[in-house]
């Protein structure tokens, strides 16, 4: 009876072995389909109509009244996707006014799926160009592309750094802090200082002392010190309290004070925590 079950589980064999194989390429199939970029939108070709008026407009670009030069900005884009062309044919001109709108244009035209055409603006001299980028990238940015955000941390136009930080805190990674905190330091306007400090709280949670504490404590701008426990405070992470401690042993009243205020908010609801390097304790 034995030998009768293991001859019929071993000729059994050959046809479950055969079944095996289009299921594992079928998981390899999926796997490729996973790691596949998506397609960009496609980029039709203009009519003869549209094409003259997006000449037109083009020169319309260079106009130094901003509200008819945006007007034209929206007609131009209104002309849809098959105006990315003409755009990036003229978008290294010099003219002031004309490589702001072409920036802008393109701004609403691509999508984060043209990665081709994205990579080749990020290499442009102008910063219009590579802002756009980085706005793409950092406005609503995707875990995927975060190493490509990064990149951008390392640009030489400071307004680049700060968009590319923003992105990265959206994300949750504190790579960018310290840019965060070089560029919140001398704005006095409290909407832009609302809108910099405004997603600070995802980085609740993944950020160490060692982040902070060369800002907050030995940077030559009393200003940037004072800004670092701005920025600790909108994280909201008790983790880096004795970065808040060492600000109070500061030489300026001002950071002084923004650490006092820093620790009541930081700690608010608890027992008062004394620091023992601290002369007076609060």
């Amino acid at each position: 009876l034995l030998s009768i079950l293991t001859a019929g589980v071993q000729s059994d064999i050959p046809a479950l072995c055969s079944i095996l194989p289009p299921a594992q390429e079928e998981e390899t199939e999926k796997t490729e389909k996973r790691d596949e970029k998506p397609e960009p939108p496609p980029i039709p070709p203009l009519s003869a109509t549209d094409k003259e008026k997006a000449k037109r407009f083009l020169t319309f670009l260079k106009r130094s009244d901003p509200e008819k030069r945006k007007s034209y900005e929206d007609k131009m884009i209104a002309l849809g996707r098959g105006v990315i062309p003409l755009l990036l044919e003229k978008a290294e001109t010099t003219h002031k006014h004309q490589s702001g709108a072409i920036a802008r244009c393109l701004t609403r035209l691509l999508d984060v799926k043209d990665r081709k055409l994205l990579a080749k603006l990020a290499q442009s001299k102008k910063t219009a160009l590579r802002m756009l980028v980085v706005i793409k990238y950092a406005s609503a940015p995707r875990e995927e592309d975060k190493e490509i955000i990064k990149t951008f941390l390392d640009d030489s136009a400071p307004e680049i750094r700060l968009e590319a930080s923003l992105g990265l805190i959206r994300l949750g990674d504190p790579a960018g802090i310290k840019d965060l905190v070089l560029n919140l330091a001398p704005c006095k306007n409290e909407r832009k200082r609302r809108a910099m400090t405004a997603d600070l709280p995802n980085l609740k949670g993944k950020i160490y002392s060692s982040h902070f504490r060369s800002l907050a404590t030995k940077h030559e701008d009393h200003e940037v010190r004072k800004a670092t426990l701005e920025v600790i405070v909108a994280i909201g992470d008790k983790r880096v309290k004795d970065v808040l401690g060492l600000a109070l042993k500061d030489d300026h009243n001002l950071v002084k004070g923004a650490a006092v205020n820093a620790l009541k908010k930081l700690l608010k609801g608890q027992e008062p925590i004394t620091f023992p390097h601290v002369l007076d304790p609060v």
